[in-house]
């Protein structure tokens, strides 16, 4: 479905991404992991279309879309719920998933995709009239996912999902991911929270000084003693 291949990536002159490459397949769940600073949120920006790489291709159901607009990207069919969730807090939950239908093709479908994100997450059909800015954290992720899912994507990004939230939250959280995934969603999701991710992803790459450095099966790493080292304090 998604294909990265050998990017590059700048700040000015500052080198971000060094060849990197990945892929993401119809039905899967991909989890990219690394530390701060490592590039993660570069690849999807550059994959969205907000950064654009120097080097490499990245396609999109073999259709090239290297350096293409965002707003063309989610009429493709991607869509991202950003790190810092970027919500519009005095506007009202149902209000900030309304902008989310931005494209012709989601518009048409705006209120049945609304009653599936109310049912993924009915914390959020409880408050659907309270102002974004009210909600805890985790509300207020939820909110930032609905908003992602509103375009109707095929292949839901996203990064950091789980910043700040509760472990409690957490679990509910990669529950929900667990569940759109079995429901044929599929999904690149940048996370620090190793455990949680290698637990719903079927693969996995890890990012260090802007380059892929490691990649396998969930399993395969999760068997890594580099990775059980640097990320499980094991």
């Amino acid at each position: 479905m998604l294909e990265v291949e050998r990017i590059d990536v700048f700040y000015g002159l500052v080198p971000a991404l060094s060849a990197v490459s990945l892929r993401v397949d119809a039905g899967e769940t991909v989890c990219l992991l690394g530390p701060n600073g490592a590039g993660k949120t570069t690849t999807v920006r550059s994959i969205l279309g907000l950064l654009r790489p120097r080097a490499g291709r990245i396609r999109f159901h073999d259709v090239d879309i290297t350096g293409r607009a965002p707003h063309e990207t989610v009429a493709l069919g991607l869509s991202l719920a950003p790190e810092g969730r970027l919500l519009f807090p005095e506007m009202s939950v149902e209000e900030n998933l309304e902008l989310g239908a931005s494209t012709p093709r989601a518009r048409g479908r705006a209120h049945e995709t609304k009653d599936r994100v109310y049912a993924l997450f009915p914390r959020l059909d409880a408050r659907r009239r309270q102002a974004a800015g009210t909600l805890s954290g985790g509300e207020q992720q939820m909110v930032t996912i609905g908003r992602a899912l509103m375009a109707g994507p095929e292949l839901l990004i996203l990064d950091e999902p789980s910043l700040g939230l509760s472990p409690l939250l957490v679990q509910e959280l990669f529950r929900v991911l667990r569940t759109l995934n079995e429901q044929g969603m599929s999904i690149l999701v940048v996370e620090q929270n190793v455990v949680q991710a290698l637990g719903i992803s079927h693969r996995a790459y890890v990012l260090e000084s802007g380059k892929v450095v490691m990649e396998g099966t969930s399993d395969e790493l999760r068997r890594s003693d580099t990775i059980r080292q640097s990320y499980l304090g094991m």
